[in-house]
This record gives C-alpha cells, sequence and structure tokens, in this order.
C-alpha cells in the first residue's frame, strides 16, 4: 500500500523506454490508413527497417512492437481498437507469447503506470496479479532508472533518440555484435501451448478483419541456435491458427537467421540480422498486400 500511494506521489520521469509504447500508440492512433502496422514484442522492435519496407511497398509502416513483457493479450486489446479499414496488421509475435508469456510481467504494470492505466476493463485475473507484483519495479523503473538518471544526474537521454519516426530500435545498428550466448529459458521450457489463449486471439484478429483490415500471421524472427528448441512450437502455432484461416504466410524456417546475426538475445537481430529479415518480409507481403 505505501509503495502504490510512492505511484501517485511521485512524479513520472520521461526518460525510461517503458514511454515509448505511448508514441508507438499514438502513430497507431494519427498515422492516416492504409497502414501496415506489425505487431510483436521486442523481436521486431529490434529486428526491422520500416523505411525500406515503406520505400519498397509504398505503404504507411508503423512498428508497434517494444517489449514481450507486455504481454500479447494486452497489446491486441490495445491495438484492435485502432485498426481502420484498409489496414494490414501484420503479427509476428515471439513464439514463447503463444505458450507462457501471453499476459505479460511485471513490465506490463510499467506500461500500465506510463500510459495512464488505460484499458484496465480489458485484464484478466493473471495480468491482474502481474500488475500487483510489479509495483515495486514501477518505483525501481521511475524512482532510480528516470527520474534519478535523468532528470537528476542527467546520465540518460530522452528514449525517442533510440527510435526512428516509424518505430524500430536504430541505435544498436551500429553495433557489431553476435548473440552466440546461452539459449534463453524460455525456449527451453516445455510447457503446452495456451490454446485458450490462441482461441481468444483469433476472436480478435476476427474483430480487427470485421473493421474492414487484413490480418497476416509472420513466423518470428529468430537465431539458429535458439530455433532448434522452438521449431515444434513454430509449427505447432501454425497449425493451430492454420484451422481458423491464421496459418502462418510463410514457413517458419524462412525467419531463421544464422547466430551471426544476432545481436543481445534469441529474438533481437544486429544490422546484418535486421537487413535479411527486411528483405525476406518484403517478399514476402509484396504479393499480400
Amino acid at each position: 500500500m505505501l509503495l502504490s500511494l510512492l505511484i501517485f506521489v511521485v512524479p513520472k520521469s520521461k526518460s525510461p523506454s517503458y514511454n515509448l509504447y505511448n508514441y508507438k500508440m499514438s502513430l497507431v492512433d494519427t498515422v492516416p490508413a492504409p497502414r501496415l502496422i506489425f505487431v510483436s514484442g521486442s523481436s521486431l522492435y529490434t529486428s526491422l527497417d520500416s523505411k525500406r519496407i515503406e520505400d519498397s511497398l509504398h505503404v504507411h509502416v508503423i512498428n508497434s512492437g517494444l517489449h514481450a513483457g507486455i504481454g500479447l493479450k494486452y497489446t491486441i486489446d490495445d491495438i484492435a481498437p485502432r485498426v481502420k479499414s484498409g489496414d494490414v496488421v501484420a503479427i509476428g509475435a515471439e513464439y514463447p507469447q503463444f505458450y507462457t508469456d501471453a499476459y505479460g510481467n511485471k513490465t506490463l504494470a510499467v506500461i500500465l503506470y506510463y500510459n495512464g492505466w488505460q484499458n484496465l476493463g480489458s485484464l484478466n485475473l493473471k495480468q491482474w496479479l502481474n500488475v500487483l507484483k510489479g509495483i515495486p519495479y514501477i518505483i525501481r523503473v521511475n524512482m532510480f532508472e528516470g527520474l534519478l538518471a535523468h532528470e537528476i544526474l542527467g546520465k540518460t537521454s530522452n528514449p525517442l533518440n533510440a527510435i526512428n519516426k516509424n518505430g524500430d530500435e536504430i541505435l544498436h545498428w551500429t553495433i557489431d555484435a553476435d548473440g552466440t550466448g546461452i539459449v534463453s529459458g524460455a525456449s527451453k521450457e516445455d510447457l503446452p501451448l495456451d490454446t485458450l489463449f490462441c482461441q481468444y486471439f483469433v476472436k480478435k484478429l476476427q474483430e480487427i478483419e470485421a473493421k474492414g483490415a487484413r490480418v497476416v500471421m509472420i513466423p518470428s524472427v529468430i537465431r539458429e541456435t535458439a530455433f532448434k528448441y522452438e521449431q515444434k512450437r513454430a509449427h505447432e502455432i501454425d497449425a493451430f491458427f492454420r484451422r481458423y484461416g491464421y496459418g502462418y504466410n510463410s514457413k517458419p524456417e524462412n525467419h531463421v537467421m544464422p547466430d551471426s546475426c544476432a545481436w543481445n538475445t534469441d529474438y533481437h537481430m544486429n544490422y546484418r540480422g535486421v537487413e535479411r529479415n527486411t528483405d525476406v518480409l518484403i517478399q514476402e507481403l509484396k504479393s499480400f498486400l
């Protein structure tokens, strides 16, 4: 309760990257239709060059991806009402989001804090529990990583400096790093497909299409070593959604990148990976659009 009081007394810092969620939703609200809206966690946030896609496909591109910890449920609940007739919504969510991460984690609490607690009515019990558990994390991010580091000590910059006008993270494009580290724990968890969430997700996709928009499911970009663990999941997700007319638009293997193209996780690509992933998407979406 004391921590909750701090949330409402202490001013909000503008420096944490979670503020970018509001910017991305403002793009979805204001960029004129038709738009190509990419939906994911951080995989597409870090692995797209939307300007190249705009130039090649001649359509406004919005990269709404930011963090898998928000949870795919909250993301689709927030974006679906904002979609306009003529839009194309490209779902490129990471595979674990359909197994363990659909309802987010403590990150969801921070996103809600910075967006003014929007869409609280859409949260289910699992999401509410994540919000409650995330209250201490809000304090840490806002007071220490935000106000102290930015507003008081001046050690951090405006998060908008990290992205381009489409919402792509671009600071890491100059870092020649490869992600040959340990495969993430989420990729190794042996859990069943969350079919209840997947059925819910299908309904949201149907709602989007009822507004005159189109939906395309694209396999997640992922590095080669991690895909050895995720391959079964990728095809299981494809098989489930194909029953409802939303199977992947291409083979998951088409979106597997060499380890040398990874940046700092299984799903984040360095600029070599950004270029390769963007080229694949341009070719796959050209005929669809």
